[in-house]
């Protein structure tokens, strides 16, 4: 008989831990269909501090932005706009500030100013370390958005797109009510 090697040993050990612990309540990156992974956020510039335990029951869009992004610009009157249209039958806009290229123009004082003067009507955080959600979020860069449904599930995970998002959000808002 064939003795287990060292690695073999420590697979099972591993595996054992990880069937005794349990799942963890929220993935660690996000998946289409999976449950929504928590933002990780470094610092609200923008409204009360909000999860998305907090909003569980709602329809809820992410809006990834960066500062100095031309999608963005032309992305948030029409986020603002659906906000406005869709709010009272449970639909909520989470913005979330990153920064992965020209950093230098997009520090969090930046950042804040700006949020300040385009008046944001939603919350807008930080991304801690203006990355971290970004990744588990697994953008590719932005204008992102993240469509949640009411039970926290991902089922939108993309650029933003005006006619996909808002033919999403009107059914689920309608659909989940």
């Amino acid at each position: 008989m064939r003795r287990p090697t060292a690695s073999w040993n420590v697979t099972w050990i591993i595996l054992w831990i990880a069937s005794t612990v349990g799942p963890a309540p929220r993935a660690a990156y996000a998946a289409l269909g999976q449950t929504a992974p928590e933002l990780a956020v470094q610092e609200w510039v923008r409204g009360e501090p909000t999860s998305l335990d907090d909003l569980k029951g709602k329809v809820v869009l992410l809006d990834i932005f960066q500062i100095i992004c031309p999608g963005c610009h032309r992305a948030h009157p029409e986020i603002v706009r659906m906000r406005e249209r869709y709010a009272e039958r449970g639909f909520e806009v989470l913005g979330l500030a990153v920064a992965f290229e020209l950093e230098v123009f997009q520090t969090p004082a930046h950042i804040r100013d700006y949020v300040k003067r385009e008046e944001y009507p939603y919350p807008v955080a930080l991304d801690q370390g203006l990355i971290d959600t970004f990744r588990r979020y697994r953008s590719r860069g932005t204008a992102f958005s993240v469509l949640i449904d009411r039970r926290e599930r991902i089922r939108y995970l993309e650029f933003f797109r005006l006619d996909r998002v808002e033919s999403l959000v009107q059914r689920w808002v309608d659909e989940e009510a």
